[in-house]
């Protein structure tokens, strides 16, 4: 769920920060799924964020990031795997590890969170102390 209004007082749309990670072994749409999101978010607002977290859950945990820019979108756009960022297999379980997650996404003030990945690699995704934007499942192509 993303907590945000679609527009400012102005009534324009305003820039959003949105967080995005891979989970769990590289999958063929990974890329494709960022350079969407990204897309998006430029659609959305110009000034609107994306903001990789590297190598995973443990990227999130650790608040390891990089601002992803229109240019690194591009020179990914179309290619398999999870090479952008990076990828993990951490999971982030306990309480403590939740309260970290979501002080770290407070922290960077995000209006939500994209986990790339597998249907058992994502476990943030079911504590509603994160406000995931999506949960993108079996990415894999046959």
């Amino acid at each position: 769920v993303c907590k945000c209004s679609k527009t400012s007082h102005t009534g324009r749309r305003r820039a959003l920060r949105v967080g995005v990670l891979f989970s769990g072994g590289p999958a063929t749409g990974g890329h494709s799924v960022v350079a969407g999101l990204f897309d998006a978010l430029q659609q959305w607002n110009l000034k609107s964020e994306l903001i990789g977290f590297l190598d995973g859950p443990g990227g999130l945990m650790h608040d390891s990031v990089k601002e992803l820019r229109r240019e690194e979108i591009d020179s990914v756009r179309n290619t398999g795997g999870f090479f952008l960022l990076g990828t993990g297999r951490l999971k982030i379980e306990s309480e403590k590890e939740i309260a970290k997650v979501a002080d770290v996404v407070r922290a960077r003030q995000l209006d939500g969170l994209v986990c790339i990945g597998g249907d058992d690699s994502n476990e943030v995704k079911r504590h509603e102390k994160i406000y995931m934007v999506a949960a993108i499942d079996s990415i894999k192509y046959t």
